[in-house]
């Protein structure tokens, strides 16, 4: 189903992996002033930043959650990648990487959006803790991975009691914007609640059953990772 014109299509992610005690310290660059310059572009739609929540999953428990992971929504392939090129994000991201010692990767995604059983149109993100859940290789076909997951995962995750969103992440190939090292994921959701509590109640719920069956068919890949975090909308 379509989305609302005002919600973007695509997302330009930068993701600092490193301890948690680190986002303060990237979280005050932030504060400094350093995403000033892609607040103020106008074709920048969103800007939203994703911290580690303090709580846990009941089912997984894939570590630590990256110490920022930052979000950029634009309406077209071409603005991101013209974004990507320029001056604001490669001086953001230089501020970033420069406040803490953390591996980057930026990436480059087409966002799906799933409607709930009740929507007719799937909305805006609504609440603050995002789950976020990356796939990572090898596989043997990215792109076909991708679709598959997306066409079948997104359906059941919108049927959690207490979920407010589900997007999924679908990468955009890129090959020859070479300055930044590219995130290796395939594909990636996120599961939008109130809290980890009600995270881990959707968790033990019957979904999880139809989940399962349904990753069973997945063809075969690397690994996946699954980690709250807390998301602050700046745009």
């Amino acid at each position: 189903m379509s989305q609302p014109d005002t919600l973007p299509a695509i997302a330009l992610t930068a993701t600092f992996e490193a301890p948690p005690e680190t986002s303060p310290l990237l979280m005050a660059e932030v504060g400094a002033g350093c995403l000033v310059p892609l607040l103020e572009d106008a074709a920048v739609i969103s800007l939203d930043l994703f911290t580690p929540d303090p709580g846990k999953p009941v089912i997984f428990d894939d570590g630590n959650p990256p110490a920022l992971h930052l979000e950029i929504g634009f309406a077209t392939i071409e603005a991101a990648k013209a974004a990507l090129a320029g001056d604001a994000f490669k001086a953001a991201i230089d501020s970033l990487h420069g406040a803490a010692s953390a591996e980057l990767t930026v990436g480059l995604y087409k966002i799906h959006r799933e409607p709930l059983p009740e929507q007719a149109v799937a909305g805006d993100r609504s609440a603050t803790m995002s789950f976020m859940v990356r796939y990572y290789g090898p596989v043997d076909d990215p792109a076909g991975f991708a679709s598959h997951y997306i066409a079948h995962h997104p359906p059941l995750l919108a049927k959690f009691p207490k979920v407010h969103n589900v997007l999924a992440f679908d990468p955009v190939v890129m090959e020859e914007e070479g300055v930044f090292p590219l995130s290796p994921v395939i594909v990636g959701n996120e599961v939008v609640f109130d809290s980890v509590e009600d995270l881990n109640a959707a968790m033990l719920s019957p979904v999880m059953k139809e989940l399962k069956a349904d990753s069973a068919g997945f063809p075969p890949f690397g690994h996946s990772t699954h980690v709250p975090t807390r998301r602050n909308k700046l745009k």
